[in-house]
């Protein structure tokens, strides 16, 4: 199968145009936040590792049901 994505190439160049404009512009705003670069980019990309997350387990009510009103165990 033979095809050209290229509007997907083209929307990737865009998101990451957007992406490295809003970078440059936040770290000339905040200069002391540069040192920190991979934290603003993780806390930046995280909603798309959390939400299909979010939505795979939004079912489970597992942690509902943990009891917590026994003591703690002493050693």
């Amino acid at each position: 199968m033979y095809y050209h994505p290229f509007v997907a190439v083209g929307v990737f160049l865009y998101h990451m145009y957007t992406k490295e404009k809003g970078y440059k512009d936040f770290f000339r705003r905040y200069p002391y936040c540069r040192q920190h670069k991979r934290a603003v980019i993780l806390l930046d990309h995280i909603p798309y590792v959390l939400d299909p997350y979010t939505w795979l387990t939004i079912a489970n009510d597992d942690w509902l049901t943990r009891n917590d009103s026994s003591p703690p165990k002493q050693d």
